[in-house]
């Protein structure tokens, strides 16, 4: 498995957010890890109208990176940023890919939420 690169980080980013010029913050190097990418974002996330939430989920599995989101400070948040390996099934190692999260999803949470809605 590839390592997170630095480039691949601001692409990461960039796609999430619409462009480089939206990202919000600058992409740096998270801690001492040199394959682990972190930006501090004043941006709304939200799952529909500035659905950068949801495009920060979607893109995550569709790339398998793990995401992790911290208190940035001040009406800031911080997107932490790991690539995992997709083929691997380890719960620490590996990372599903959209298509299995959203089977996940159906099997684990949704059959206890189910209801019936008219037509």
């Amino acid at each position: 498995m590839s390592v997170l690169t630095y480039d691949d980080a601001v692409k990461f980013f960039a796609q999430v957010f619409r462009g480089e010029h939206h990202i919000g913050g600058i992409v740096k190097k998270h801690h001492e890890y040199d394959h682990v990418f972190s930006v501090c974002t004043g941006n709304m996330m939200s799952t529909w109208d500035s659905d950068y939430l949801t495009r920060l989920v979607f893109h995550a599995h569709d790339c398998g990176y793990r995401v992790e989101i911290y208190n940035g400070g001040p009406r800031n948040i911080k997107i932490v940023i790991w690539k995992r390996d997709q083929s691997s099934k380890t719960f620490m190692e590996g990372h599903p890919n959209l298509r299995e999260a959203v089977e996940a999803w159906e099997q684990n949470v949704r059959p206890f939420e189910r209801k019936e809605v008219a037509p």
